[in-house]
């Protein structure tokens, strides 16, 4: 969950399977209804730890919260006026276009593939090509062949948990993994700052192989909780030459708000 307009991946389908003879159509779940006015608000926190030997552990965490206003709806465009602040810094405003149905989001004429871990609306990307009809026990394969927010390019098995058919709510997991760097490996600066000896000490990482696991429950378009977890091996090299072997583990928390 980022406040940015940026990044860019592809997602791919494959392996279908059916696990209930109850199914209902994906779009009253997962298809946003909306009108200029309507107001979305989120809560959202992102934390990273390295733990390893030879060095002290490494966190480092961010908190915020977030409104989105609907300024306007097209046939496939919806506009957004975004007030948010990440904790400990200056109130942040903007606006945004969402297109392809919250695949592609745009900022003040570019666009770019929407590849963050949540967001106030379902956004489809990291899901792969959703099912017409879903029912739960229903699952699917998503090939996912860019890095995103905080994982690697990889696959994913996306699975319906639960359905409320009366508020229109369902439950997705999703696990996967992968190797390679994570959007914010590639957006972000290489190096860290971790402590050794009670020495500061610049260290590279070189990320091994990726598992994660979340679940996001949606109603109606709107993300009502999402939490996602990724593990991942990691290698710190300082200036030096200097190895040190490390555990890392990134988790995003968003929840849905009052606006």
């Amino acid at each position: 969950m980022r406040i940015r307009f940026g990044a860019a991946a592809a997602v791919a389908l494959s392996g279908l399977v059916c696990g209930s003879a109850f199914a209902d159509p994906s779009v009253d779940y997962l298809q946003p209804q909306l009108k200029p006015g309507d107001r979305q608000a989120t809560v959202f926190s992102k934390a990273v730890s390295i733990k390893g030997q030879g060095f002290d552990e490494y966190v480092s965490r961010v908190s915020g919260t977030a409104t989105d206003t609907v300024a306007a709806v097209a046939l496939d465009a919806i506009t957004l006026d975004v007030t948010y602040r990440y904790d400990g810094r200056p109130e942040g405003k903007g606006s945004a276009v969402i297109r392809d149905h919250g695949t592609m989001i745009c900022h003040k004429d570019q666009c770019s593939v929407n590849d963050d871990t949540s967001g106030a609306r379902f956004i489809p990307y990291l899901w792969g090509t959703i099912p017409d009809d879903i029912a739960v026990g229903m699952s699917w394969t998503a090939d996912i062949a860019k890095p995103w927010e905080i994982g690697p390019k990889g696959t994913e098995r996306v699975t319906v948990v639960r359905l409320d058919r009366d508020a229109h709510l369902v439950t997705l997991k999703r696990e996967g993994e992968g190797d390679g760097p994570s959007s914010d490996d590639v957006q972000g600066s290489a190096k860290r700052n971790i402590v050794v000896g009670g020495k500061t000490v610049a260290v590279t990482i070189a990320p091994g192989h990726t598992h994660w696991e979340g679940f996001t429950t949606i109603a109606q378009g709107i993300t009502v909780s999402d939490e996602i977890i990724a593990r991942r091996h990691v290698t710190l090299t300082a200036d030096t030459g200097d190895k040190y072997e490390g555990e890392e583990r990134v988790y995003t928390l968003l929840i849905g708000a009052p606006a």
